[in-house]
């Protein structure tokens, strides 16, 4: 993965994209490999020059908390890019 978009204008509190290089995790339970904080009504870019290597697979999950525990998705739904190759 090489760039990532989180378009989190639309809510009043900060958000976190998890990550994880696994094919299913347990959202709360799984600890993620990477997670992305945007602030609240804000827009936020993340460019990774050599890129994060998964290799099982990409799964993701927006939620209200970061760590492993927070598993509440956001109120209202964001705009999420990423480019992988």
């Amino acid at each position: 993965m090489y760039f990532v978009h989180i378009d989190n204008s639309a809510n009043s509190n900060s958000l976190y994209l998890k990550l994880w290089d696994a094919t299913a995790v347990t959202v709360g339970t799984t600890v993620p490999d990477y997670v992305l904080r945007v602030n609240p009504s804000s827009v936020k870019q993340y460019l990774f020059t050599a890129g994060l290597n998964f290799t099982a697979a990409i799964s993701y999950a927006v939620v209200d908390s970061g760590g492993t525990a927070g598993t509440t998705a956001p109120g209202t739904p964001i705009s999420l890019w990423m480019i992988t190759n």
